[in-house]
């Protein structure tokens, strides 16, 4: 009877000693971090467009004939490859500046009376020429648009840079998890679990800025070259690794 006690007492305690083993099993976890810098390979433009008249129809017709006169030039300066688009219509009623308070609705007589109406719209520019870039900023506000400017560079395609940048941030992850076994006097086992952080284009923006009155002028000489030499694009990535730690 007492052999048989000890026989399953053995019996239950091999599994214990098994689970004991496993939950000793040690680990090396580390960032790494990884950057490519790249030359930027496209240019962003922005600026607005306005029309001003008695009517509705005066004031877009001039809106629209300023919005002709940028675009094409902008179009001869930089090119078929250069995109132009335009947004953000608007059209709102002028009133007399005697009138208070022009934010709430009033009605249209005495000092509150429609003098006239100004159309607006937005235009952006995108070209991968970026030596013109800021050429073509004082372009536009020549050619008669507003609060033209240089709206900031930025990169196309980030893909292979971002791969590159991953690279990096796995061999930095290793080599820190490498020390580290290495103070602990053992050595790397394999991956057991590997993340990667979220990444986000940047955008470089300047500070490259050029306003003008909205009346555009008669024909002009050639534009003032502006020259433009942006940041590199600076593409991080983030990995997190947990390495097995043996003996």
């Amino acid at each position: 009877m007492f052999r048989s006690v000890l026989a399953a007492a053995a019996m239950l305690a091999v599994p214990a000693v098994a689970q004991t083993t496993a939950d000793t099993r040690h680990t090396i976890d580390v960032s790494g971090h990884g950057k490519v810098s790249v030359p930027p390979d496209t240019a962003r433009l922005h600026y607005w467009v306005r029309g001003e008249g008695r009517t509705p129809d005066e004031a877009t017709r001039a809106m629209v004939g300023l919005q002709k006169a940028v675009e094409n030039g902008l179009k001869q300066f930089l090119g078929r490859q250069a995109t132009i688009t335009n947004s953000d219509l608007i059209v709102i009623e002028v009133r007399d500046r005697r009138c208070s308070d022009q934010s709430q609705p009033r009605l249209s007589e005495g000092e509150c009376a429609v003098i006239g109406y100004l159309a607006r719209s937005e235009g952006d520019v995108i070209t991968p020429l970026i030596d013109k870039a800021g050429t073509a900023v004082g372009l536009a506000s020549r050619l008669g648009a507003s609060d033209a400017r240089l709206q900031g560079f930025e990169l196309r395609d980030t893909g292979a840079p971002q791969r590159d940048a991953m690279s990096k941030a796995v061999v930095d992850a290793r080599e820190q998890a490498q020390i580290l076994a290495a103070a602990a006097g053992g050595h790397l086992g394999r991956v057991l679990d590997i993340r990667y952080g979220s990444y986000v284009a940047p955008m470089i923006v300047t500070s490259a800025r050029v306003s003008s009155l909205p009346l555009a002028p008669p024909p002009p000489p050639p534009p003032v070259e502006i020259d433009v030499n942006p940041r590199p694009q600076e593409i991080p990535a983030d990995v997190s690794v947990s390495f097995e730690l043996l003996p």
